[in-house]
């Protein structure tokens, strides 16, 4: 993903959050589903907890980089051990 998938990810989901509320849970999560924006987040969260396993466990040292166009790079490195 871009940043623009995610950009659109994060402005679906404050609009779910901050529009009238929907009193069906189910279709609410449905709604939150449907932004991706969990899905965004995980990625980001799976790919600091590999570089946590590596730097923690491993004791190896790690170059962070991605090349896709969205700033996942200083994402997941705030997210790691040594932040």
């Amino acid at each position: 993903e871009n940043i623009h998938a995610v950009r659109k990810a994060y402005v679906r989901l404050r609009e779910l959050c901050t529009s009238a509320p929907i009193d069906d849970d189910e279709r609410w999560l449905h709604h939150v589903q449907e932004t991706y924006w969990l899905q965004h987040i995980s990625k980001l969260l799976q790919g600091s907890r590999r570089i946590a396993e590596l730097v923690m466990l491993e004791r190896a040292s790690v170059l962070v980089h991605c090349s896709d166009g969205w700033d996942r790079t200083p994402q997941i490195s705030a997210c790691g051990p040594n932040h």
